[in-house]
């Protein structure tokens, strides 16, 4: 089984196109609390967040980008964006 480092949670896509891709994330008010990434063309979003509830990080990819190691993109049909994930 895929397994996050410590302080992190697996996040998996479970309908779509792309269900089953998976990634490690942690819970987020902000982007500020969203790790940085080092590749070009990518930038964290934290997403789903309001008042009430944390949202997730995501690392946010377009068909230019280059996830980290191990990752792809996958963008749903007709999104202008996608995210990094490890293929289900």
């Amino acid at each position: 089984a895929f397994v996050c480092e410590e302080g992190l949670d697996c996040e998996e896509r479970d309908v779509g196109e792309n269900a089953g891709v998976h990634w490690c994330t942690q819970g987020c008010d902000s982007m500020n609390d969203c790790p940085d990434v080092e590749q070009p063309v990518l930038f964290v979003e934290c997403q789903g967040s309001t008042p009430e509830t944390q949202g997730i990080c995501v690392i946010v990819c377009n068909e230019a980008s280059v996830c980290p190691d191990g990752m792809q993109c996958f963008v749903e049909d007709g999104e202008p964006k996608g995210v990094c994930a490890f293929p289900g």
